[in-house]
């Protein structure tokens, strides 16, 4: 009885561990500037390669490999249309994918 009641947990502090990793690549800020927002120019057909190096070069992302694994995971290859996406500090790699990937533009004044 007492193996099993071990075997289990390690099992959930190994579901624990892995789960807090998934939770913080998805959802903490993933943002590296330090103003309150940044424009990011989107082209038209826009490769995802393309997004990457002007995300990197531009210092907006703060963990390359975390957005990589979730842009894998969301299946984001291309952007279809034109934007200038409005960022704010502390986005979320999913939500800054969102944002790029639907082409949510500013407010226009």
């Amino acid at each position: 009885m007492k193996k099993i009641a071990l075997i289990v947990f390690i099992a959930l502090l190994i579901a624990g561990v892995f789960g807090y990793h998934y939770y913080k690549d998805v959802t903490e800020p993933n943002t590296a500037f330090s103003a309150p927002q940044k424009a990011l120019y989107i082209a038209t057909n826009s490769t995802f390669e393309d997004l990457l190096t002007q995300l990197v070069g531009d210092s907006i992302i703060a963990d390359t490999a975390s957005f990589l694994w979730v842009a894998e995971q969301k299946n984001f290859l291309i952007m279809s249309s034109q934007a200038i996406t409005e960022l704010t500090m502390a986005l979320a790699t999913t939500t800054l994918l969102t944002y790029s990937e639907a082409g949510i533009k500013r407010p226009s004044n």
